[in-house]
């Protein structure tokens, strides 16, 4: 285990090897052995855990009251236009329908047009559809 990769470990789980993922924790007992480094970098990270677990905080149940009451305020969700005007118009419960009934739509579409054109090469539908894509060509542009 490379020594950026200890530190790493140590900054994110602490000092409790046992926290920290299984694959890892061989490979950092044998970097401890090996590496003075290593070794003052835990030990310093098991005083830090050792005084931040003696530390207490004594907060007012205003405070916190306070500070919770402007939570809902830093949490709202930022509406899109198309939401809040779909909203405006009532039709905000019914875009999802929406949505799916027009990719019906399309699906279809593309279902029918290409399974009827190629039924018979000489069939009308697959003509018109050839017509179709002729003016839609993207090589030479609309409507040749």
């Amino acid at each position: 285990m490379r020594l950026a990769r200890f530190l790493f470990l140590i900054d994110r789980y602490g000092p409790d090897r046992d926290a920290w993922p299984v694959r890892d924790r061989a490979r950092a007992e044998r970097l401890l052995a090996e590496s003075g480094v290593a070794c003052e970098a835990m030990s310093e990270s098991e005083r830090l855990d050792q005084v931040l677990g003696t530390l207490t905080i004594d907060v007012d149940d205003d405070a916190v009251a306070r500070i919770m009451a402007g939570v809902p305020h830093i949490v709202e969700r930022r509406r899109s236009r198309l939401e809040i005007t779909l909203e405006s118009w009532g039709l905000l419960p019914l875009w999802p329908r929406l949505g799916f009934l027009a990719a019906a739509l399309a699906l279809g579409l593309i279902v029918g047009l290409t399974r009827s054109a190629s039924i018979d090469p000489r069939s009308p539908d697959r003509i018109a559809l050839g017509a179709l894509l002729s003016l839609a060509d993207p090589v030479q542009g609309f409507g040749r």
